[in-house]
């Protein structure tokens, strides 16, 4: 079976985990459920070590204003990368996906990319693998595959992906893809039984997945040709010519390739403890035990009587009393307080930063 290259894109704002998340560190450079960053957790899981799976160093994307970062990081985790490729603008994933299949079918004409984002939580990694495993000869076939995680509750915040007919082990092609739904539509989509979370995983050929894109976007496949042919090399780390890069449409996978694809597939429905982390009280729900309403503290923190919470200080101490069901975040020149269930409302104050221009908090 053809080797798997994982490609992790550690590009993005990250704001929604303001303040600790900003600009120029966003969560994915952030130890936020280990000590360890978001980056380094992916790295780490997508090893493939004891999968009996041939894997690949992997093959990171992200910014230019992050480039150090990354390659601190992976020298303090002893991680190899067989490439770095480096953005300079951010131009959403489906040209990170034209470039990554690009710098692979040069290293490899039968090469499988495993696409994914750096700033996700994952606490399977045997039954991720598992999972790739399972994706493994359809992507083989031709096919660009994705990851359906199975619905747990009627969550809002997610966009869903309907399995249509079977092509194979636990394996569907895609009906369609729906928007984040409003909460009645999500349940309904949970009583379904046939509509699956859209992780942002994929498993595809590197020859499939451009030959979709000269066919369906090829506009963004010759801008990334031409960013990647007027760039630069130095070793494994690519860089982009800004100005044709720049010009690139700027637009998701999902829209751009899977959404108009006649080779999509799904596999599913996946249970691997997967999370987008796109709240902190997302945070405190990974690093509690289930069901429980104990607060979870990292840092300079005081807690007495509080429940179902998660205070976090990496700056002045923080001392809470008597509170419930709260978020609180402090670094050295912000603080956030919210309650739990409308953290998701940081962008919010992010918004309001940004029309104040108050550009050395983001």
């Amino acid at each position: 079976m053809a080797t798997i290259y994982p490609v992790i894109m550690a590009g993005g704002s990250g704001t929604r985990l303001w303040p600790l998340s900003r600009r120029k560190t966003p969560k994915q450079y952030h130890g936020i459920v280990t000590d360890s960053s978001m980056l380094v957790n992916t790295l780490a899981r997508v090893s493939g070590n004891g999968t009996g799976i041939s894997v690949a160093d992997p093959i990171i994307i992200c910014g230019a204003e992050h480039r150090d970062l990354v390659l601190d990081q992976c020298k303090q985790a002893d991680i190899s990368l067989n490439a770095l490729i480096i953005e300079p603008v951010g131009r959403n994933t489906a040209p990170a996906a034209a470039l990554a299949a690009m710098v692979v079918r040069e290293i490899d004409p039968d090469g499988l990319i495993l696409l994914l984002p750096a700033d996700h939580h994952v606490s399977d990694p045997e039954g991720f693998w598992r999972w790739v495993e399972t994706a493994q000869p359809i992507a083989a076939d031709g096919f660009i595959t994705t990851f359906g995680i199975k619905p747990t509750h009627p969550e809002t915040g997610y966009g869903y992906i309907k399995t249509g007919e079977t092509i194979g082990d636990m394996a569907y092609r895609i009906d369609r893809f729906a928007e984040k739904p409003d909460l009645a539509t999500a349940q309904a989509y949970l009583d379904d039984g046939s509509y699956y979370w859209n992780a942002g995983i994929f498993l595809f050929s590197a020859t499939a997945i451009l030959e979709e894109f000269d066919t369906i976007a090829a506009d963004i496949s010759n801008s990334c040709h031409s960013a990647l042919k007027g760039g630069g090399r130095d070793g494994k780390v690519y860089t982009l010519c800004p100005d044709t890069f720049a010009n690139c449409r700027s637009e998701s996978v999902d829209y751009a390739i899977m959404e108009e694809t006649r080779r999509g597939a799904i596999v599913g429905p996946v249970e691997i403890g997967w999370n987008d982390i796109g709240a902190w009280s997302a945070v405190r729900e990974i690093l509690a035990e289930a069901g429980s309403d104990a607060t979870v503290t990292v840092g300079n923190v005081i807690e007495i009587d509080t429940r179902s919470s998660y205070v976090r200080s990496d700056g002045p101490l923080v001392s809470v009393i008597g509170l419930e069901n709260v978020v609180v975040v402090a670094t050295d020149d912000a603080v956030l307080v919210a309650r739990a269930d409308r953290a998701q409302d940081v962008k919010r104050v992010v918004e309001a930063l940004k029309a104040g221009k108050k550009t050395d908090l983001l």
